[in-house]
């Protein structure tokens, strides 16, 4: 049986030091443990590495150390073409706000990349959401081992 395909945007990586949001640093450390036992094949994309290197320091610094304790499969986005047209797409379905073009990409290339699960934090929501086959949403919930089994 194959692993999971998961994709994180940055919003996951960064509550990994969300100083302002303690529950929701607390889950997603959690949720980061299961990561490093290598049972998913976990997907990112320049994107985030991008946006995490925007970060101020020392957290870009941290994140960025962090995020080299996961085993991950980077996905180029800026020469892909199907990963533009398709987030262009995205833009047209009205599902993602107009200015959100970074959003649109991150769901573009978990798209692309055929994963399973697209995983981010909705800070206005303060909830973690799962979303199967990065259209569908399944549900918002702290991200646990119990609320991870994908059987």
């Amino acid at each position: 049986m194959r692993k999971k395909k998961i994709y994180l945007d940055t919003s996951v990586i960064s509550y990994l030091r969300q100083e302002d949001s303690p529950k929701e640093m607390q889950d997603t450390q959690e949720f980061w443990e299961i990561l490093k036992k290598d049972e998913y094949d976990v997907y990112i994309s320049e994107v985030v590495v991008n946006e995490l290197s925007q970060c101020a320091e020392p957290k870009r610094t941290e994140l960025l150390t962090l995020l080299s304790e996961i085993q991950y499969n980077d996905i180029a986005v800026e020469n892909n073409l199907e990963i533009i047209v398709l987030a262009d797409e995205i833009k047209k379905l009205n599902i993602v706000p107009p200015k959100s073009e970074n959003d649109r990409r991150h769901i573009a290339a978990a798209v692309f990349s055929e994963c399973d699960i697209n995983i981010t934090v909705l800070s206005n929501a303060a909830d973690i959401i799962v979303w199967l086959s990065s259209y569908s949403l399944i549900g918002s919930s702290a991200l646990s081992e119990s609320s991870l089994s994908f059987s």
